[in-house]
């Protein structure tokens, strides 16, 4: 028998594969690209974008970490105490005056209430506050600290409070619809001392200190407040009262020409 030509040969084997129709083409495009996307996603559940691959890193030996935490940030192991310094409620620890605390040092020497209006901006002679010093001894260091009084904020520093905004939360006055004697005069009130007892029983003149106090005369208020005086342990105190069913919402203290505090 005789034998076909090769090239008949070649030409019937390719008729058989049949041709590469354009469908064709694109399942196979689709097939790669969909092999193309199981790998991507792979790799992205392993290492998520911006991280790759790492290793677990560790700081050298005796290396740790500088980040404070919140309350690392605001305390600090005690040291030999300088006026100024804050210390936490339990004086454990120093803080810083801007949040809260317990106690900030006026003194170190002097723990007397000269030592502490001076401290606080006031004048020894005239200014009165509801705060009382105290002496101290924190890890061998002595010292003479104030707290704030109820009512004033405890996250402020102390030095200077009777020259700015909140000094009326400092002073003292007189409530006599509870009966309560020493009340912040940043709180409705019907009264405010003007002086504290005296160091010895001589005669007082109450008209003169409510002057210096209020830095007016008290006629300046005649039908709105009285002065009167109230007596001690150690002799007469000062204090002027409102009259008329007001209460007072505010410190008395400078009030020179400006109205009354009254609600």
């Amino acid at each position: 028998m005789a034998r076909e030509p090769s090239a008949t040969r070649q030409s019937a084997s390719a008729g058989r594969a049949g041709p590469r129709t354009p469908w064709k083409v694109i399942a196979e495009v689709l097939g790669v690209l969909a092999a193309i996307a199981t790998i991507v996603t792979l790799f992205l559940t392993i290492w998520p974008p911006g991280k790759g691959p790492t290793t677990a890193q560790t700081p050298p030996s005796g290396v740790t970490s500088t980040a404070p935490q919140q309350s690392e940030a605001s305390r600090a192991p005690l040291t030999a105490l300088e006026v100024g310094d804050c210390l936490d409620p339990g004086l454990t620890s120093m803080t810083r005056c801007d949040v809260e605390h317990g106690y900030e040092v006026f003194a170190l020497d002097d723990c007397d209430d000269s030592a502490l209006l001076t401290y606080l901006g006031g004048n020894p002679t005239v200014d009165i506050v509801r705060a009382t010093p105290r002496r101290v001894d924190v890890s061998g260091s002595a010292a003479c600290v104030v707290s704030p009084p109820a009512g004033a904020p405890d996250d402020l520093p102390a030095a200077g409070v009777l020259q700015g905004p909140d000094d009326d939360a400092w002073r003292s006055c007189i409530d006599d619809r509870t009966g309560q004697q020493d009340v912040s005069c940043a709180a409705p009130h019907t009264g405010e001392w003007v002086s504290t007892e005296p160091p010895t029983d001589d005669a007082v003149d109450c008209e003169e200190l409510a002057t210096r106090y209020l830095d007016a005369p008290p006629t300046r208020f005649t039908g709105r407040l009285q002065v009167g005086s109230s007596r001690g342990p150690a002799g007469p105190r000062c204090f002027v009262t409102v009259l008329g069913g007001d209460l007072l919402t505010g410190s008395l203290r400078d009030i020179g020409v400006s109205s009354l505090p009254t609600d």
